[in-house]
C-alpha cells in the first residue's frame, strides 16, 4: 500500500494578491468619526469665516484688537471646562463647576475689596474650590450618591449661599489694580489671560496623558470593573478629581475677577 508524500498530496498555497483598496463605506465612516471627533471646531471656523466676511462685521471681526479680546473673555470658561473634563474622565460628572467659579469669584471679589492682603483673597478663592471639591468628593464616593445628583445638589446649594451673602448685588468697586491689571494685561501682544489659560491646559494635557494618574483615569473611565481587578483604587481616584476640578473652578473664579474688576452674582 502506497503513501504519498506530503508535497504531493499537500494543496500549493495560494498566492497572496495585493491588498484590497478600501471600500467606499470604510472610507465613509472614517469621514464620519472624524466630523463627530472635531465638529465643534470645524463649526467654529465656519462661525470665523462666516464673521469675517458678513459685510457688517468683516471690517471689524478678524482683526487683532477683536481677537486678543475673544481670547481673553474666553479663557474663564475654558478653565472651567478643565474643571468639568477632569471628573468626566474618571466617568464622574460635576455639575457644580459654574456654581464653585461663582461662589470663589463673589468672595474674592468681597475680601480683596477690602483691608485683607491680595494673597489673602486669592488664597481664599482657590481653597473654596478644593473644599467644595473635597464635599462633592465625599458624598459620592462615601455616600455612594450618584455624581449627577450630588454635585447638581451642590450647585443648587452653592447658589443659595451667593444669593443670601450678596443679596443679589455685583462687587465692583475697590478691586485691586494689581489683579485688574493681570485681567487686561498682555504679554508680548498676547492676553494674560490667555497666557493663563495655556499653561493650565498644559498641564491638564501632561497629566492626563503623560502620567500614570491619567493613565488610571483613562482605565477607571473606560472600565471600571477591570480598574478594580488590577488595583486601581477607584475612590481615591474620583475623590482627586473632583479636587483638583474644584480647585480648577475655584481659580476660574480669581480670573474672572481679574478680567471683570469685580464679580456679579
Amino acid at each position: 500500500m502506497s503513501t504519498a508524500l506530503p508535497s504531493e498530496s499537500a494543496e500549493p498555497p495560494t498566492p497572496q494578491g495585493p491588498a484590497q483598496p478600501e471600500t467606499e463605506e470604510i472610507r465613509g465612516s472614517r469621514w464620519v468619526g472624524f466630523i463627530e471627533a472635531y465638529a465643534l471646531l470645524i463649526l467654529l471656523a465656519l462661525m470665523a469665516i462666516f464673521f469675517s466676511v458678513l459685510p457688517e462685521t468683516s471690517e471689524t471681526f478678524p482683526t487683532t484688537a477683536n481677537l486678543k479680546i475673544l481670547l481673553a473673555s474666553q479663557a474663564v470658561i475654558a478653565i472651567v471646562a478643565l474643571g468639568a473634563l477632569i471628573p468626566l474622565v474618571a466617568w464622574q460628572f460635576d455639575l457644580s463647576v459654574g456654581a464653585i467659579a461663582a461662589l470663589s469669584a463673589v468672595v474674592v471679589a468681597d475680601v480683596a475689596s477690602g483691608s485683607t492682603p491680595l494673597l489673602i483673597a486669592l488664597a481664599l478663592g482657590l481653597g473654596i474650590g478644593l473644599v467644595v471639591g473635597l464635599i462633592n468628593a465625599l458624598v459620592v464616593t462615601r455616600l455612594s450618591v450618584p455624581s449627577f445628583v450630588a454635585t447638581l445638589g451642590m450647585s443648587t446649594v452653592l447658589a443659595g449661599v451667593i444669593l443670601h451673602a450678596t443679596g443679589g448685588l455685583a462687587q465692583v468697586s475697590n478691586i485691586p489694580e494689581t489683579l485688574t491689571d493681570f485681567g487686561v494685561g498682555t504679554v508680548l501682544g498676547i492676553p494674560s489671560m490667555f497666557i493663563a489659560l495655556i499653561i493650565i491646559a498644559a498641564i491638564a494635557f501632561f497629566v492626563l496623558e503623560h502620567t500614570p494618574f491619567g493613565r488610571q483615569l483613562y482605565a477607571l473611565g473606560s472600565n471600571p470593573t477591570a480598574a478594580l481587578l488590577v488595583g486601581i483604587r477607584a475612590r481615591s481616584l474620583q475623590s482627586l478629581t473632583f479636587i483638583i476640578g474644584g480647585g480648577l473652578c475655584g481659580a476660574a473664579g480669581i480670573l474672572y475677577v481679574a478680567r471683570a474688576g469685580g464679580a456679579d452674582p
